[in-house]
């Protein structure tokens, strides 16, 4: 997929810490806001497809690229609010949201009640009753204590594990693995092309994406006050959890509906993944403002 001329442009939050973001194409406009361990670069394939019936807007999520440091105090309102400032000054009304993307543009839709539709494709938002929830946050634990003491490619690698969107990783000792993975880190963080982003870089802002996990679980119950049509996306490669997460948040949301993806996994959307098969579903969604 050839990815057209884009621009960047900024705006700034409540806080005042600046918020970049990529623009590209020309109609309805739509807000992509990406996931963990990734940036506004990770959705340009996808923002290509759209680019052709809509003007796409790619968030840079705080700590990330064209956008300022998360700041002493981050949680999901400064996430919203960050949202809320681009939305106010390019009059965007329609959202896009990858994973814990898909959190942020949830509770935007909520704080803000002028989004007119949100698609979310798999937000990672734990339920308390679930009997894997105490499992899921010693694994969290385990993972900002990793990253805290700069062991990369060892959080990285179990993170791949827990996917389960590598099945080859499952065949080779986390041994071998973690000093692979280590290597590849350092390398990809030498050789980085223009509007990328280092694993590098990435992998120390895990720890927020997790908190907006727990944050958005709090959360639930108030978003049964969200009037945006929602879309909530999920691939069949995906795990269980994922599934029943979002048959739950369909039971609360006003207006919204599941589709079931066929061949798709988590990090579908991105650039690595299968991008226009999310597209086609975006653009049957969003094509009502076309």
């Amino acid at each position: 997929m050839k990815i057209d001329l884009y621009y960047n442009d900024s705006t700034i939050s409540k806080d005042g810490t600046i918020i970049g973001y990529r623009k590209l194409g020309k109609g309805p406009r739509i807000l992509l806001i990406h996931g963990a361990l990734m940036s506004s670069h990770d959705l340009m394939k996808l923002a290509a497809y759209l680019s052709k019936d809509f003007e796409v807007f790619i968030l840079d999520r705080r700590g990330r690229g064209l956008s300022g440091s998360h700041g002493l105090y981050h949680n999901l309102a400064k996430e919203t609010e960050d949202v809320l400032a681009i939305v106010e000054k390019e009059k965007l009304y329609n959202i896009f949201g990858l994973s814990s993307g898909a959190n942020v543009a949830l509770h935007a839709a909520y704080m803000l009640g002028n989004i007119y539709k949100i698609a979310l494709y798999e937000p990672p938002i734990s339920d308390i009753t679930s009997v894997n929830y105490n499992k899921d946050r010693e694994f969290d634990q385990e993972i900002n204590e990793l990253i805290e003491k700069g062991e990369f490619g060892r959080s990285l690698v179990l993170l791949i594990k827990a996917s389960g969107e590598s099945k080859w990783s499952k065949m080779i000792p986390n041994s071998i693995l973690e000093r692979w993975m280590t290597f590849v880190i350092n390398l990809q963080a030498k050789h980085i092309k223009r509007g990328e982003i280092s694993l590098l870089s990435l992998i120390p802002t895990i720890k927020y994406d997790l908190r907006l996990e727990l944050e958005s679980e709090k959360e639930l119950e108030n978003y049964r006050s969200i009037k945006s049509i929602a879309l909530l996306l999920h691939g069949n490669r995906s795990s269980e959890d994922v599934v029943l997460t979002l048959h739950k948040l369909n039971g609360i949301l006003q207006n919204s509906k599941i589709i079931r993806l066929a061949g798709l996994s988590h990090s579908s959307p991105a650039n690595n993944g299968k991008p226009e098969i999310i597209a086609k579903e975006l653009k049957l969604f969003f094509q009502d403002d076309i």
